[in-house]
């Protein structure tokens, strides 16, 4: 079974979980911290957006490194 990864984006952290295959064994977890939403509103701020840009591309990059061959992202909410 191929490696995977998912990088999870929650509003104020990302999360990567990699795993081989249908056993799912876990080969990395990372979390990356980022606020995406400011206290004064729900607008996403451009300094948000590239912090949030910024962290998914570090996250995919751990995920290579650990040998995902796929990553999928995906957006949760509470």
């Amino acid at each position: 079974m191929a490696r995977v990864g998912v990088i999870d984006l929650g509003s104020n952290s990302l999360k990567l979980l990699v795993a081989d295959g249908a056993e799912l064994a876990t080969a990395r977890r990372a979390t990356g911290d980022v606020r995406r939403f400011p206290a004064r509103g729900s607008r996403l701020e451009p300094e948000a957006i590239e912090a949030a840009v910024s962290a998914v591309e570090a996250l995919l990059g751990q995920a290579r490194e650990a040998g995902a061959e796929r990553v999928a992202v995906v957006g949760t909410a509470a």
